[in-house]
């Protein structure tokens, strides 16, 4: 194909997504790399969340088995 045809095709499906209709149901394709970008971040920060949530509960049972033992020890 030639490249000023792949250029029109491309404009021409752009153009029909992106049209706004009086329904309201439409596909804005200018912001299809944008939505991508902001469910990679989503994804790293949930990540991140994850990760502080386990060492939390790491945390919590170390102090539960710490209280246990010290329990023991003193009776």
């Amino acid at each position: 194909m030639d490249d000023s045809i792949k250029r029109e095709i491309r404009l021409a499906v752009e153009d029909a997504f992106s049209a706004q209709v009086l329904d309201k149901r439409y596909i804005d394709v200018s912001r299809i790399p944008l939505i991508c970008q902001s469910i990679t971040n989503i994804d790293a920060r949930l990540k991140g969340i994850e990760g502080n949530i386990t060492w939390g509960i790491r945390i919590v049972v170390a102090a539960v088995i710490t209280a246990l033992m010290g329990l023991i020890i003193v009776q």
